[in-house]
């Protein structure tokens, strides 16, 4: 069973998560398990348990990785919401989708019936949805639903009290509002979700549940901003050189270099990354809630749990703002699994893997086919035993011809001009120095283009 500790537990996880000799769940299997997959917006990794900003505080995150494995260094394969959740549930790259921008319409370039929710659908399996599960429009497949209503403007919008670029002005926006967590969208997707759990779900079930909170305009209920003064705020590292070993590609057709510029000039980073923190620390207390409901429920042993995000962004790293870029900022996030009766507790794995994983691995879990287009692998190995690394690097590919080759040290990233960064992620977590004029990384360079993806579909 999972701890009723979930929300009151306010220590960070990070230090007692070794791989070293984990404690096994020992829970017998299930004839046919449940999945509970719990998949966020923008969500980076700024939670404790991966110390992405030392200021983040997610106790309850933390306590799910705890009893499960924490994959700490995984990548999403594209870096923007439409191509990322496309690839994610199809199980295919974006290279081979030929989808980059939130503009590609996965329909066109993919059955429906080989996404996840129906082939779990076709499985036997009864399938629900509240929240953000696809983008931009939902599946038909759901046999029920709480759909994903529009964000309210607060009563004292615009938050940030500045005027930000006016096109793009009600996304950047951010700030304490007035309005309890109670009725947050957030807080509702977790109460339908309950239920299903504790009534309206008929087994075996694959539930969904999509959290928007971490993705802007960030409202953040007073309780949690409180929890970070703003004169107390750290701010991400840029040095002033930052972008002078950075090639032209990603600087003039990838980079958001203006609105970074447009948040210093209204004096809004401090609060915005305020913001971003309180939020992570709301959708937190709903990853408590929800939970707490699933071992309330009695469905905790038989369940699989899966939580991860669509991509991370930037708040200012390298000079930039946002997401769709190459760079760790945008595509490290977090990856938890835990099945009772196959993961040990308190294990982290930190060879680099990907999300495209995820959906043949359920398929694996659930004894379930997977279509013989899927470009992903199940990583039951590195469940049943996380210590072990992966056969091939991460890809992540943000645009046409744009590839990221993301290995457990390094981090080549190749433009479809041939221009290349490479970075030294042991060394240089942060990816401060681009190395690829160093002869003495040419033999390692030469390794990672090899993973190159051979498909490239035009968009």
């Amino acid at each position: 069973m999972i701890r009723r500790e979930f929300i009151q537990r306010t220590g960070a996880a990070a230090a007692a998560l070794t791989i070293g000799a984990p404690a096994i769940i020992a829970q017998p299997q299930p004839d046919v398990p449940n999945v509970l997959f719990i998949v966020f917006d923008d969500l980076n990794d700024w939670i404790s348990c991966l110390g992405g900003h030392p200021q983040g505080d997610s106790p309850n995150i933390d306590a799910l990785a705890d009893s499960g494995v924490l994959f700490s260094n995984a990548h999403v394969n594209c870096t923007i919401c439409v191509p990322s959740r496309a690839s994610m549930f199809s199980g295919m790259r974006p290279s081979s989708l030929g989808i980059y921008d939130n503009a590609g319409i996965w329909r066109d370039r993919v059955s429906e019936n080989i996404m996840m929710p129906w082939t779990f659908q076709n499985a036997g399996y009864h399938v629900y949805r509240t929240g953000k599960f696809h983008h931009p429009k939902e599946f038909a497949v759901w046999e029920d639903e709480l759909m994903m209503d529009s964000q309210v403007r607060p009563p004292n919008f615009p938050a940030n009290k500045t005027s930000i670029r006016p096109t793009y002005f009600p996304r950047l926006d951010w700030g304490v509002v007035d309005m309890p967590v109670r009725v947050t969208r957030d807080h509702k997707f977790t109460n339908w979700a309950a239920e299903k759990l504790h009534a309206g779900a008929s087994e075996p079930f694959f539930l969904a549940v999509g959290y928007k909170g971490t993705h802007d305009p960030w409202y953040v209920s007073r309780e949690f901003a409180e929890k970070y003064p703003l004169d107390s705020i750290e701010l991400p590292d840029v040095p002033e050189d930052e972008l002078d070993d950075v090639p032209p590609y990603p600087q003039n057709y990838m980079m958001q270099k203006y609105w970074f510029r447009e948040v210093k000039l209204h004096q809004q980073w401090r609060k915005a990354v305020q913001a971003y923190l309180a939020t992570i620390a709301a959708v937190d207390y709903q990853v408590g809630r929800l939970m707490n409901e699933l071992e309330d429920s009695g469905h905790a042993d038989d369940t699989i749990v899966v939580f991860t995000s669509d991509h991370a962004l930037h708040l200012g790293e390298k000079y930039n703002w946002g997401k769709h870029c190459a760079w760790r900022e945008d595509s490290h996030v977090p990856l938890i699994w835990r099945v009772p009766w196959i993961t040990p507790s308190g294990a982290v794995n930190n060879h680099a893997t990907e999300v495209l994983d995820i959906y043949p691995t359920l398929n694996d879990l659930c004894d379930m086919p997977i279509h013989e287009d899927c470009e992903g692998q199940s990583i039951r190995p590195q469940l049943e035993n996380p210590s072990l690394p992966f056969n091939r690097p991460a890809i992540i590919t943000p645009r046409y011809e744009v590839h990221a080759i993301k290995d457990d040290q390094y981090r080549l990233i190749y433009y479809n001009n041939q221009q290349m960064e490479l970075y030294d992620n042991i060394n240089d977590p942060r990816e401060h120095t681009n190395l690829i004029d160093d002869p003495a990384y040419q033999d390692v360079i030469n390794d990672l283009l090899t993973w190159l993806p051979d498909v490239n579909i035009e968009p």
